[in-house]
């Protein structure tokens, strides 16, 4: 798909083994203010030296709030590229197996291009340079994101996000129909995005759920499930149970986290306390 000078509202889909011997394999938009919302981006290929495997913007402002970027390739920016002044906004995206024969595996800027990332996942991008991102001649700030090899910024994380079954059934991570990217019981990445996150109104993540399902948004395209609001289970492990309790003693002596205190609220006051030692007792205890 070409865009030029156009503000394309996208939501919901999907850019699948396309080809492209120019910018963008899969979506290439050049000018204007695109906006993407929960687009899958799926073994796109740039086939000559050219860049954005899955997607490449140049002079807009593009959009991309949980978009899903997967066994992409190109020479620069096996993912997505930014380049030529343009200016790119990503937020919840989950970049994983997208390659480049020159640098930035997962994502590229370049040529005075400024790029921002929040809530982000980079991890299993190949390159020569920068395999998760490459940064050159341009501006980009990374924030509350999980990059393999870490990047500098506030709340950025280098841990494995323990997705659910990323090579699936069949254990070839370049079968991407039955690969699983759900975060599972203790990734990292669960209640780890930005504080100060606040969804688009009915903003959902991949699995069209609400986008913050607990006290705070997770990294990358999925929300995870278990440890919601003022539930007890501290451990995000899907039920209150014996584990839970020294977390919980710890959130009520003011030595656990932020997500720890409002998980331990049980009784949603605003405050973890005494008065929520009942609600978490009948939660331990109950069917």
């Amino acid at each position: 798909m070409l865009s030029v000078q156009g503000s394309p509202s996208l939501t919901s889909c999907w850019f699948s083994g396309n080809t492209s011997c120019r910018l963008g394999a899969g979506l290439f938009t050049s000018g204007g203010d695109p906006v993407l919302i929960d687009c899958t981006f799926v073994d796109n290929e740039c086939t000559t030296s050219a860049s954005g495997g899955g997607m490449a913007n140049t002079t807009g402002n593009a959009t991309l709030l949980g978009c899903v970027f997967l066994g992409n390739q190109a020479t620069g920016g096996g993912g997505f590229h930014n380049g030529d002044l343009g200016r790119a906004v990503l937020a919840n995206c989950l970049f994983s197996g997208n390659a480049a024969s020159s640098g930035g595996g997962g994502l590229q800027g370049i040529d005075q291009s400024i790029t921002t990332v929040t809530n982000c996942i980079l991890w299993a991008n190949t390159a020569p340079a920068g395999s998760q991102i490459q940064i050159q001649s341009a501006t980009a700030a990374v924030s509350y994101s999980c990059i393999q090899g870490g990047w500098g910024g506030a709340g950025n994380i280098d841990d494995d996000p323990l997705f659910v079954d990323p090579d699936g059934p069949d254990n070839d991570p370049g079968t991407w129909a039955d690969n699983d990217y759900h975060l599972s019981v203790g990734s990292p990445c669960i209640e780890a995005g930005d504080p100060d996150f606040v969804p688009q109104p009915d903003e959902t993540d991949m699995d069209a759920e609400p986008r913050i399902m607990g006290c705070r948004v997770d990294m990358g395209a999925d929300e995870f499930t278990a440890g919601e609001l003022h539930s007890g289970d501290m451990d995000a492990g899907g039920t209150v149970d014996l584990p839970d309790v020294p977390l919980f003693i710890s959130a009520l002596l003011d030595q656990g986290s932020e997500v720890d205190e409002c998980v331990a609220d049980t009784n949603g006051d605003g405050a973890a306390d005494g008065r929520d030692i009942q609600p978490f007792v009948n939660a331990l205890l109950g069917p």
